[in-house]
């Protein structure tokens, strides 16, 4: 028997062979593009070779936080969520903040953080000023590492006063690929060993995989695999109860941290601004000896009894956090009427 000849169909065959070799790297190249330029959850940290892990310039950042809020920000040429610091000097008083998650306050809408807050409101004085504040705030950034960046900024801008927010986050030890001061016979010294670390020697080479959107999309859902019955289920699902009492037991300062808190003090324009435990406070004011303190302990207990509510608390999924919307109005109100007294007083005294 003679074998029947079916006629080959190639268009048929490189269409339906060709087709995902082309569709799927469109979508992929079109997610990637979509995700990026929206910056729903999109890289926003990089590892940069000198001054290591730090924010991307001009990177729009869509924050979505399970356990918090939603913010949405843009960092601007340097990599700190805020206004450009001008090359102009319009300012007759230029202030910065820095500080770490609580000063980057991703939480929130940037309009409605603590300190643009502080910036509209001191400006409402009836005095004939000019009062300009900064935001230099990065997740994690324990004193070891702040007097690094605090240097860095007051190196690169002509400020008149620099605010240095201390909290418990401060005194940590957090393992990130940064420059930090440590403590060798008594004497301050930065460690630069992040450089030779082979994680930022590989992220180097691979740095452009790493700012991905898709790929570290796919981390965040690995991540919070383990959170998906309290995503889903949410108000069925078991919560823990939540204390509101912010007493703690706390280590005593150790001495790299008071040698920083010494030279940090040391700068006539160190304001501190700190959210600690009474005790802590106590040890740390023994240290301070030239420069301002605001307390916002005492301002957030007198906003707990009078509002009602935890600052800490996030009342959309009953749990708590970093400051509150309602907290940063209280803060940057407090902030804006302490920083104007402060610098009334040194005009005052410098005639």
């Amino acid at each position: 028997m003679g074998s029947t000849f079916y006629p080959l169909n190639i268009h048929k065959i490189n269409q339906s062979t060709y087709y995902p070799l082309v569709v799927l790297p469109a979508n992929i190249l079109f997610f990637e593009l979509y995700f990026s330029f929206a910056g729903i959850l999109s890289p926003i940290v990089k590892i940069d070779p000198v001054k290591g892990e730090r924010y991307y310039s001009n990177k729009l950042c869509n924050s979505l936080f399970i356990s918090e809020g939603f913010g949405f920000a843009t960092t601007n040429s340097e990599g700190w969520f805020g206004n450009e610091f001008p090359d102009t000097g319009n300012s007759d008083i230029s202030i910065a903040i820095i500080g770490n998650s609580f000063v980057a306050a991703r939480q929130v809408f940037y309009r409605n953080n603590f300190i643009s807050i502080a910036d509209r409101e001191i400006n409402l004085n009836e005095e004939d000023l000019n009062i300009s504040i900064y935001s230099f705030g990065k997740e994690s950034m324990p004193l070891r590492e702040l007097l690094n960046i605090k240097e860095e900024i007051v190196n690169e801008h002509d400020l008149d006063y620099v605010v240095v927010l201390i909290n418990e986050m401060s005194f940590a030890n957090a393992k990130r690929f940064v420059p930090y001061y440590e403590l060798i016979e008594d004497s301050l010294i930065l460690n630069r060993s992040f450089e030779n670390s082979p994680m930022v020697k590989l992220y180097n080479k691979l740095h452009l995989i790493a700012e991905s959107s898709l790929l570290f999309l796919g981390f965040t859902v690995k991540n919070n695999l383990k959170k998906t019955p309290e995503i889903l289920l949410d108000k069925f699902y078991g919560k823990k109860s939540i204390s509101f009492s912010s007493k703690r037991s706390v280590k005593p300062i150790e001495q790299l941290e008071r040698k920083i808190l010494e030279k940090l003090d040391n700068d006539k324009r160190v304001v501190f601004l700190t959210n600690i435990d009474s005790d802590r406070f106590d040890e740390v004011k023994s240290i301070v000896n030239n420069s301002p303190i605001i307390d916002l302990s005492i301002m957030l207990i007198k906003m707990k009894n009078k509002l009602h509510t935890n600052p800490y608390y996030w009342k959309i999924n009953r749990k708590m956090g970093h400051w509150n919307n309602n907290a940063h109005k209280v803060i940057g109100k407090e902030l804006a009427d302490n920083l104007f007294n402060i610098i009334m007083k040194d005009r005052k005294s410098s005639k």
